[in-house]
């Protein structure tokens, strides 16, 4: 276990290092960046104060590797657009993000587990049926016109809620229900097929030939290999929410990482986008590593030897 951990540590590295790569060259590829960092109409005496500034005037080779020195101190430069270290930019976004992507989290897999244990257990019904189709409806609506709709109702017509912001539940409900309903019908259809796949198993007949309660069948025994699958696409979701909530926190106005990677794209601050994207790639590694982790707790069969 210890081995496949170092290992897998060390092909994350080398993951991050080609999304570096990668990201690196995409934002030198255009026009200048100088150009697009100046005020309309600068002279070469102020382009070339700006090259300078930057490091633009550097081979690019060589300024990969200032990059690279840098980021592996958490030192991602300063930026264009707000005319502050990056890193420190990074650190009061964070919170945030974590904050809408934890509660989007918790809704989508409390909503969508329930939804599809009720399916697996119960055919038919109007309950059944009723939670399917709502995570159904959340799947096929975009997640900014959900949000977009309760501002509407819970703001507009209701004035329960605020219209946007940041900093109490109040303010985190509307933009966390916008984000995890999307989520929660991925989770409702593979919960279902995945218990109803392990109910169908032998060892499952066998506990109800030993007299178990359904409850201690479902919730004890197959409920927990059930969640396997659950678990890996959690783990990828909870990465794609960062990247996926830029509309979310456009319509509320919450200041996370998807928003800040918005605003560094289109003003073309080019080391935000790169601290952003580098920041994304090291979640999605650390996450993926510990879903396989998780793997081995949930199901004893399952070894890295």
């Amino acid at each position: 276990m210890k081995r496949y951990i170092i290992r897998r540590f060390f092909l994350g590295i080398i993951v991050v290092w080609i999304v570096s790569v990668l990201i690196f060259g995409a934002t030198r590829i255009g026009p200048d960046p100088a150009l697009m960092i100046a005020a309309p109409g600068a002279d070469e005496a102020e382009l070339s104060a700006i090259r300078d500034r930057f490091g633009l005037n550097e081979p690019l080779p060589f300024q990969y590797a200032i990059f690279i020195k840098k980021a592996i101190q958490a030192d991602f430069g300063e930026s264009v657009y707000y005319g502050l270290p990056v890193a420190e930019i990074l650190w009061q976004r964070l919170p945030a993000s974590l904050m809408l992507v934890g509660a989007a989290t918790l809704i989508a897999l409390g909503f969508g587990i329930s939804a599809g244990v009720l399916a697996a257990r119960r055919r038919t019904g109007f309950l059944n049926n009723f939670l399917r189709w709502f995570s159904f409806l959340g799947l096929s609506m975009p997640n900014f016109w959900i949000a977009m709709l309760f501002i509407l109702i819970f703001s507009v017509k209701l004035q329960i809620l605020p219209t946007g912001g940041y900093g109490t539940f109040w303010h985190l409900l509307m933009p966390a229900f916008s984000l995890g309903w999307y989520f929660s019908a991925g989770y409702t259809r593979i919960t279902e097929s995945s218990l109803l796949q392990v109910l169908n198993s032998e060892y499952i007949k066998l506990c109800r030939v030993k007299g178990l309660t359904e409850f201690a069948v479902v919730g004890r025994h197959a409920l927990k290999n059930a969640l396997i699958p659950v678990v890996t696409l959690a783990g990828m979701n909870i990465v794609l929410m960062i990247s996926s909530a830029v509309a979310i926190e456009m319509v509320f106005g919450w200041p996370g990482l998807g928003l800040l990677m918005y605003h560094g794209a289109v003003y073309r601050d080019f080391n935000v986008v790169q601290a952003v994207i580098l920041c994304i790639s090291v979640l999605m590694v650390f996450m993926n590593l510990l879903v396989d982790i998780l793997y081995a707790y949930l199901d004893p069969r399952i070894r890295y030897d």
